[in-house]
């Protein structure tokens, strides 16, 4: 064998060697960090159950020193202890949650505001859903922080504000949904419409705003829903929009009310050039139950969109006996077919509410 030859052989050798040691190791290290995987998932799973069942316990002992006992025992086992207080806190309300924020504050509340600052998003996004069911939000530096965080945090430090509603707290909220770039409107909707009546100032400032249209339009449609019948004047600068999705929220909104002075701005919505506003102000004209509408929803039923028909079939109905009235007369008509079966339609369905009752 010549000498590079016997040199190529060598190092032929020492690289098996090399890759069969790496493999040994690879092997081993897989082996070891799965044992121990499986050892920290079994330490876990038993104290996660051990401590829900004493959270159960202490939610029905009446000793008082029930919940400082349960905390000074498991405050050095914060994971456990805060997957079992989550999960608790999803399915339990009143004076039960208090108790575990109770056990929340002595055992978990230093730690939780620390790691509201950890680089790490899992534990920034665990402290701020911990916020949500168990404590008042942090400091306001904090809380601005937070809100431009990721979006789960964000959405987790929102709630927590719900949680705690005042002028700032809506404020904050408010804020950290016009600053989104791309709001999750549902979210926002379930976080902001058990507030309810606190949203009005807010909400009254929000709509003088110089917003995006769709921002604009989530906060009419809000303010419909909830409804917050004292921002009625605030909406009608609305109904003459050059944006057709900010008048039908607002004509929608406006229907909800259910505010006899509406009557005007509705039928005037009712003749909208978008069949979509018309829509949508016929059936609120229904719910005014104010007989001088028929003349308008006799002629709605004549229209060439079905959704404009359909609604003021339904605005009748709700008009009670006038309402019927109007609708056998249409349905004898023979000049428009199509308004003659959709009065037809709506006799049918009070015919059968009848015969139920």
């Amino acid at each position: 064998m010549t000498l590079s030859g016997h040199l190529a052989y060598h190092i032929l050798l020492g690289s098996l060697e090399i890759l069969a040691i790496f493999s040994a190791f690879l092997i081993v290290f897989i082996i070891l960090y799965r044992y121990f995987s499986s050892r920290r998932e079994r330490w876990f799973e038993y104290h996660y159950q051990r401590i829900t069942e004493e959270l159960l316990d202490m939610l029905t002992n009446s000793d008082p020193k029930a919940t400082e006992n349960l905390a000074f025992r498991n405050k050095n086992y914060p994971g456990p202890l805060t997957h079992a207080l989550l999960d608790l806190a999803r399915r339990i309300k009143g004076p039960e949650r208090q108790k575990l924020a109770a056990v929340f504050k002595l055992a978990l509340e230093a730690k939780v505001r620390k790691d509201l600052r950890s680089p790490f998003l899992l534990r920034r996004l665990t402290a701020a859903r911990l916020l949500e069911f168990f404590s008042e939000p942090p400091e306001p530096e904090l809380v601005q922080r937070l809100l431009k965080d990721k979006p789960p945090v964000r959405l987790a430090a929102i709630s927590a504000l719900a949680n705690a509603p005042s002028s700032q707290t809506i404020r904050y909220i408010f804020q950290a949904l016009e600053t989104d770039p791309s709001p999750n409107y549902q979210t926002y909707l379930e976080i902001l419409f058990p507030l309810g009546e606190a949203l009005e100032n807010e909400l009254r400032s929000a709509l003088k705003r110089p917003l995006q249209p769709e921002l604009t339009a989530f906060y009419i449609e809000l303010a419909g829903l909830i409804p917050l019948r004292r921002l009625y004047p605030d909406l009608l600068p609305f109904i003459s929009s050059e944006n057709k999705e900010i008048r039908i929220r607002a004509a929608r909104a406006i229907s909800r009310m259910e505010l006899p002075e509406s009557l005007p701005v509705l039928m005037k919505l009712a003749n909208d050039p978008a069949w979509e506003v018309q829509a949508q102000a016929v059936l609120g004209l229904g719910w005014l139950k104010n007989p001088e509408v028929i003349p308008v929803l006799s002629q709605a039923l004549r229209s060439p969109h079905w959704h404009v028909r359909l609604n003021a079939k339904e605005a009748l109905l709700l008009l009670g006996e006038p309402g019927i009235a109007c609708l056998k007369k249409m349905s004898e008509q023979t000049e428009d077919r199509f308004a003659a079966d959709m009065a037809k339609m709506g006799l049918k369905e009070y015919q059968e509410l009848y015969e139920k009752i």
